[in-house]
């Protein structure tokens, strides 16, 4: 019943992060765990746009820090092996930022241990 305001309001997350420090305030106003969630649909153009937003939210280390909190790693994963392209790039590419910084932190940990 939600679905079609969920993927619009993914789109345009999506296309907001683009803009001034939009990806920040997404994150200080708690707008990027409820958005995990979205991944729990079943429209597959939900899917899409939500894993669109994740992907340019996860330009920020404080939102992957919350997109891993809320268990979005495992979904997006899911989301990989779709047939649709753009949401795989997205979700694989989401991924990516999420594990980037994990291995930065624990590069870092180990740095400040030796």
């Amino acid at each position: 019943i939600h679905d079609p305001l969920r993927k619009h309001l993914a789109e345009a997350i999506a296309r907001c992060c683009a803009w001034g420090n939009n990806r920040e305030s997404f994150g200080t106003h708690f707008a990027v765990a409820p958005i995990v969630y979205y991944l729990g649909s079943p429209d597959p153009l939900v899917h899409r746009a939500t894993s669109r937003a994740l992907n340019q939210l996860s330009r920020r280390a404080e939102n992957c820090i919350t997109m891993h909190q809320e268990g979005v790693v495992k979904l997006l994963i899911e989301m990989i092996g779709s047939t649709d392209e753009v949401l795989q790039e997205a979700s694989a590419s989401c991924v990516s930022n999420i594990r980037r910084l994990a291995l930065a932190n624990e590069k870092a940990r180990t740095a400040g241990a030796a």
